[in-house]
């Protein structure tokens, strides 16, 4: 499946994601599973999953901007899936999993529009991006997923198809393909650290693939 991508810089308090493996996370979705919890947990809750870290766990939800003292923990999970070292494709299919709640490796297209506003999301707040990308634009990618894939609103998406998708998505032809400015700019995420250090050939070029995957939904 190729090298993997380099990592984001992470922000307070995520830091020490960026020490994990995406057998990490594994573990961190297996333990919540196992555990049968609900999808809001508090501090208690989270730290049940985080080796009973509550000082972390405490952190984690305060940046999440939470204000209910609850923090989605899907959002959490997939998110810190995206930020660590791993190819795309293993990246996806654990996000995928994630949503995969009857365990049938097949999602509905609610579950679909959840798991990119929750990963997405996820990314955005561990990445410190001053903007993630709204409720709407994730409803423009779920459209785009299924239209490419001639299906009705009512099909289940499988992993496989799921997969294919992420790949001509992020314009992949293998994992080093992948950089954290595409990512950004195909999914609508504002980052100035990494937009500033991009090539403005390389700015146009992804604006002009997102133009074009975008006509495909007029």
């Amino acid at each position: 499946m190729g090298a993997s991508e380099s990592r984001p810089t992470l922000v307070p308090p995520f830091e020490r994601l960026g020490e994990w493996t995406l057998s990490r996370v594994e573990k961190l979705l297996a333990d919540y599973l196992a555990k049968d919890l609900d999808f809001g947990l508090d501090y208690h809750g989270l730290s049940s999953i985080l080796d009973g870290d509550k000082e972390w766990s405490e952190r984690i939800i305060k940046a999440f901007g939470s204000q209910n003292g609850l923090i989605n923990v899907l959002s959490f999970i997939t998110g810190a899936c995206l930020v660590v070292s791993g190819t795309p494709d293993e990246k996806a299919a654990l996000c995928f999993k994630a949503f995969d709640f009857s365990g049938t490796g097949s999602i509905s297209m609610d579950e679909t529009t959840i798991m990119f506003m929750c990963a997405l999301r996820g990314f955005s707040m561990m990445t410190g991006n001053s903007q993630a990308p709204t409720d709407e634009a994730m409803e423009i990618c779920t459209i785009e997923l299924y239209k490419s894939l001639e299906k009705d609103n009512y099909s289940k998406l499988t992993k496989e198809e799921f997969l294919k998708w992420v790949v001509l998505k992020l314009h992949l032809d293998n994992s080093k393909d992948l950089t954290w400015i595409n990512f950004h700019q195909v999914f609508g995420m504002k980052s100035n650290d990494l937009s500033a250090k991009a090539p403005d050939a390389a700015r146009h070029n992804s604006s002009d693939q997102i133009a074009s995957s975008d006509s495909t939904l007029s």
